[in-house]
């Protein structure tokens, strides 16, 4: 009787044992199952929403994009720079060398010749020239020069050069011959801005070819070498012997 009841209590605790292990298991499954529902609820609730809302949210994402369009590049202007004038200087009219007087020590200033162009912002401007003869036949040539520099004009680099002109007796004009006299009337000539210089220079008419008649004359201003202003009279003078462009202070 012992030995049946040993048995007896023997199976009684292996089927609890199993029962035991049955509810464990079924407990690890009911929480795997809650896992995976939560893991899988947004996926659920993404596939349930209406056809409309999503198709409303997929279609900024999968609307088609504009063509681009291609910008038009219009082009740079180019500066135009006007070209010196070439033509062969093959008169060599009369000048008045320096506008301070002969300066044979004054620096020489050069530049390439294609460099040279119309100066359009002048720093020396001509105000007036006229010529007047005098009693004993002479002709006196006046002109009133005027810088426009607010800085202080470097002297030496000024330049006056006046051309006189004769007619002969078949009506050709040429480079006058005859003897001047360049001075100051307005010393010292220093180029202070809104005082103008004068220049007189003196043609002697009895120096020159008496078969040749006084016709004209030309003035230009240099500075540092390039040309400021001209003036010319009669006005055709100019047309026809126009001043260079550019000059060095060393040339006469």
């Amino acid at each position: 009787m012992a030995a049946e009841s040993s048995i007896g209590i023997s199976a009684l605790k292996r089927n609890r044992t199993v029962v035991a292990a049955f509810w464990v298991l079924g407990a690890i499954a009911v929480v795997e199952v809650v896992l995976a529902a939560i893991a899988l609820a947004p996926r659920i609730a993404t596939g349930m929403r209406p056809v409309n809302q999503t198709s409303t949210a997929a279609s900024p994402a999968t609307a088609p994009l504009p063509p681009p369009t291609e910008e038009k590049v219009e082009p740079i202007p180019v500066a135009q720079v006007s070209q010196p004038d070439s033509r062969p200087q093959d008169l060599t009219p009369s000048p008045v060398r320096d506008a301070l007087g002969e300066n044979e020590t004054a620096p020489s200033f050069r530049q390439p010749q294609s460099e040279s162009r119309v100066n359009d912002n002048p720093s020396l401007q001509i105000l007036y020239s006229n010529m007047k003869t005098t009693e004993d036949g002479s002709k006196v040539l006046n002109i009133a020069i005027k810088s426009r520099m607010r800085e202080k004009v470097e002297v030496p680099m000024v330049k006056v050069q006046v051309y006189f002109y004769d007619q002969d007796e078949n009506g050709e004009v040429i480079p006058s011959k005859a003897q001047f006299i360049p001075k100051w009337l307005s010393l010292p000539v220093d180029w202070q801005e809104g005082k103008p210089e004068i220049l007189e220079v003196r043609y002697i008419s009895d120096s020159a070819d008496p078969g040749l008649r006084f016709y004209g004359y030309v003035v230009a201003v240099y500075y540092k070498g390039d040309r400021q202003d001209c003036r010319s009279d009669p006005p055709v003078l100019r047309k026809k012997f126009d001043p260079k462009y550019f000059i060095g202070l060393d040339e006469t």
